[in-house]
Order: structure tokens, then sequence, then C-alpha cells
């Protein structure tokens, strides 16, 4: 979130040195991801204490440009919810301050923003309970699965 967060900063002409902690950021994030789910363990270190591991659709090693666009592509399904929370906030905390003390109006807000976080949440990764094939949307775009592990 933070490249697009930067790109936002840049282009409404911000300038702050936490763009380039965002965007180095966001890099490391998803070179982290990608370089441990295309490596032999085909998982990080939490999805393999889980158990879980990513494949092809024919159950063999993503390779690392795939692992990569893996996680462009969730990046890219989180955007507009990460927009939505941004203009939701906005929206809100000049509302409620009109209304409410400073502290409260933080407090409804933070509250608001989480759970329209969750409901975001159940669109990107509760979705796979209901497809036949049960993917996310990244794995579906991706054509990768994540599975439990039957050899740990």
């Amino acid at each position: 979130m933070g490249i697009f967060f930067g790109a936002i900063m840049s282009l409404l002409g911000i300038q702050s040195p936490n763009v380039a902690l965002q965007i180095g950021g966001s890099l490391l994030v998803l070179l982290y991801f990608a370089l441990f789910e295309s490596s032999p363990w085909q998982a990080t270190p939490g999805q393999k204490c889980l158990r879980m591991k990513i494949c092809t659709l024919s159950y063999e090693r993503i390779s690392f440009g795939r692992a990569l666009y893996r996680q462009v592509v969730k990046f890219i399904l989180l955007f507009p919810l990460f927009l939505a929370m941004i203009v939701e906030a906005v929206i809100l905390i000049i509302f409620l301050f009109h209304f409410f003390t400073e502290p409260l109006a933080i407090l409804i807000t933070m509250g608001i923003l989480l759970f329209s976080g969750f409901l975001g949440s159940l669109f990107l990764y509760y979705v796979r309970l209901f497809n036949k094939g049960q993917q996310t949307p990244r794995d579906h775009y991706s054509k990768t699965l994540m599975i439990l592990d039957q050899k740990t």
C-alpha cells in the first residue's frame, strides 16, 4: 500500500522523505513474499508454520515471476479498498469532528475503518469458500493454489 500512498502523495505535490520509505518498504514486502513463495519451501515462514504452501494449478513450485505477479495482483486488488478507506476516513473525520469531541471522533472513525477493512477482506480472502477451485482472486488471476502441505 505504501507504493500507492506514495504515488498519491507525489501526484498531490506533497514532498516527504517518508514517500521513499513507503515505496521502499512496499517493494521489500513484495520481494519477501515472492522470494519465499518461489523458494523450495513454497511458503513464507508463517505459511510454513500453518502447513500451507503455494503451487501452480498442476501442484508444482511457482516461479519467482509468478510469485511476484501474485503479490502485485494482491496490491492491485487492495488498492480500491485502500482508496475507499481514505475517502471514508476523511468524510468521517470531517463529519464526526463537527459533532463530537476529538478523542471520541477518532475512536469512532477507527472503529468504522476497521470494520470496513474487515468487510473488504471478506471479499478478497473468504470468497474462496464460495468458488469451485477455492481460490482467492489473486490465486485465480495468477493461476496458483494455496494448499495444505501433507508432508509436514
